[in-house]
């Protein structure tokens, strides 16, 4: 997640966009986060899919904090 704001140090996910799986368009909105100043949607950047949603809604996580995800196997 970006840092919406300069004085974001978190951010609560309140709703997904988008769902797994889809496709995302550049510019597509795909998440809407709560920052300390208002509710913003979250672009992505690049034409790309949503493989999976690894952060619930109603959750807080610091901005750019890393996530991974691992395939079983790999």
């Amino acid at each position: 997640m970006p840092a919406l704001s300069s004085t974001m140090t978190e951010g609560k996910i309140v709703s997904w966009v988008k769902s797994e799986g889809k496709q995302l368009a550049k510019v597509d909105s795909v998440v809407v986060v709560e920052s300390d100043k208002a509710d913003m949607d979250v672009e992505t950047f690049y034409d790309s899919y949503l493989t999976a949603i690894i952060v619930d809604e109603g959750s807080s996580v610091h901005p750019l904090a890393a996530k991974s995800v691992s395939k079983r196997g790999a």
